[in-house]
């Protein structure tokens, strides 16, 4: 065989191989680098040592890379840089891939892996509108994770927007029986969490808008509350309701089976209270619909009046009670 020139940018016979009658031609290292970009789905063939330009060879360590050959080898082919990629691959073929990883181990292991001591471990960009930079997708019957976050100290998943109205992490549910488009789970702390620094906006919004009517934001509880609000602030509440209905509804509304459909309690001041600006109106008001009748509004105290009302205005009662019966 003759020696390799000093200049390998074009290909260099194998004089061996001439001889047998393939014409085949092995490509020397630069070659090899400057003419992967054209190879189709880029280098899914294979960076590994050794190839029988007729089909797949496992090789000899140290023999070189045919490129568009099947290409195997028993130890990893290294390629390293001192400036610019390792590695580079360019397709022009639809859904195909410039660089594709296939993993076939018998007890799993990644397709693609990568890895950075001081930047990011997998990077993905594009510039077409509603694609994805870093797609991830299950295919599994059992069901897995599309895409999968882990950290020891920090966020498992982040997700970070720039633009108006849009989301920085967005979780779809188009399945047909209905499911959760985000999820959150902790075992020892709170499934999911929402904060705002913004004046009037909320930590955690939730929106319906099905025609016959949902939830925005629902909350249950096995052995605590469906709900719960907290506030620090002097005259603000800790759940707060308001209607902005046409024809009037309920700003809270509290029902219950066998219990206390609206419960309100305190130590220092009124356990519940009601306002209204509406003529003619109540600022609480109680309503019994039992058959065999009840009590609209019931007071009782141990040590007090069961029911105090006063009035400022001339005329008029502190408490008043009306009797419409038939």
């Amino acid at each position: 065989m003759n020696e390799r020139p000093p200049d390998d940018f074009g290909a260099v016979p194998d004089k061996d191989r001439e001889a047998s009658g393939s014409g085949a031609a092995r490509y020397g290292r630069r070659a090899l680098m400057l003419g992967a970009a054209a190879t189709g789905v880029g280098i899914t063939a294979g960076l590994v040592a050794g190839a029988d330009p007729t089909g797949a060879s496992t090789g000899a360590p140290g023999d070189a890379v045919v490129l568009g050959k099947t290409n195997s080898a028993s130890a990893t082919t290294a390629v390293t840089t001192t400036n610019g990629s390792g590695l580079e691959g360019t397709t022009f073929q639809t859904n195909g891939s410039g660089v594709e990883g296939v993993d076939k181990s018998p007890s799993g292991g990644y397709g693609v892996q990568g890895t950075s001591e001081n930047g990011t471990g997998v990077q993905g960009q594009t510039s077409a509108a509603n694609r994805s930079g870093v797609a991830g997708v299950d295919t599994s019957k059992g069901g897995g994770y599309g895409t999968y976050g882990n950290s020891t100290n920090g966020t498992g998943v982040y997700g970070e927007t720039s633009a108006a109205g849009q989301n920085g992490v967005e979780g779809v549910d188009a399945s047909k029986l209905g499911g959760y488009g985000t999820y959150g789970n902790s075992t020892n702390g709170t499934g999911a969490y929402g904060e705002t620094s913004a004046a009037g906006k909320s930590g955690v919004e939730g929106v319906d808008t099905s025609t016959k009517g949902g939830y925005g934001v629902q909350g249950s509880s096995e052995n605590g509350s469906g709900v719960y609000g907290q506030s620090l602030a002097t005259g603000k509440s800790g759940v707060e309701g308001v209607d902005t209905s046409k024809s009037g509804g309920y700003g809270t509304h509290g029902s219950s089976t066998n219990g206390i459909g609206a419960y309100g309690g305190s130590s220092g001041d009124a356990g519940v209270y009601g306002q209204t600006s509406a003529t003619g109106k109540g600022g609480v008001r109680g309503v019994n619909t039992s058959p065999e009748g009840g009590y609209g509004v019931e007071g009782t105290s141990e040590n007090g009046p069961g029911v105090y009302g006063a009035t400022a205005t001339n005329g008029k009662s502190g408490v008043e009670g009306v009797d419409t019966s038939k």
